[in-house]
């Protein structure tokens, strides 16, 4: 049987405390100025910075709601063209490219990262700026490997593990 999720709402601090130490595996904010409930607490930059350190400390994680109004299906349509169509040879430069999404595979998706290399006090991790793609994609297997275990637990019982894979694992569960 899968694991039930709690995602739970949260408007400030306390709230959001409550929500986490409540046991939620999940939580979702609205982030000033991209929501319509306007009367709503919502987060600033800085304090949904603060939010998400404090959430992805405790495994939990965070969504950020953004409220917007679809007029006459175009943008669902689109999307779910462009969902469809990846999946077809020739649409995207690499072939495989969409098998390393986490929608397709049995792991959860690894932490991405953008420039500038620093935002807001989180940095990108030496690894993936090093240019070395055999340790950039060890990482990465190990990123979302650890990510499931946190998060998902369930889903490592039908994944492809390597023996490495398996070895991760158990020094994650020993830590």
């Amino acid at each position: 049987m899968s694991k039930i999720e709690i995602l739970a709402p949260v408007g400030n601090e306390e709230m959001l405390r409550a929500a986490v130490f409540s046991g939620a595996d999940a939580v979702y904010l609205g982030f000033s100025g991209f929501n319509a409930r306007t009367s709503a607490n919502n987060f600033d930059a800085d304090t949904l910075k603060d939010a998400v350190r404090f959430c992805h400390a405790r495994g939990v994680a965070v969504h950020v709601a953004l409220n917007t109004t679809v007029y006459g299906g175009e943008l669902p349509a689109l999307i779910l063209a462009d969902a469809i169509s990846r999946m077809l040879p020739g649409v995207l430069a690499n072939e495989d490219a969409f098998t390393l999404e986490s929608h397709y595979g049995s792991l959860l998706e690894y932490p991405q990262y953008t420039r500038p290399f620093e935002w807001h006090g989180v940095k990108v991790p030496e690894v993936l700026i090093s240019g070395h793609h055999a340790n950039i994609a060890k990482w990465q297997r190990e990123q979302s490997l650890k990510r499931t275990l946190e998060r998902r637990p369930d889903m490592l019982e039908r994944a492809e593990l390597t023996a490495k894979d398996k070895e991760y694992i158990r020094k994650l569960k020993n830590e």
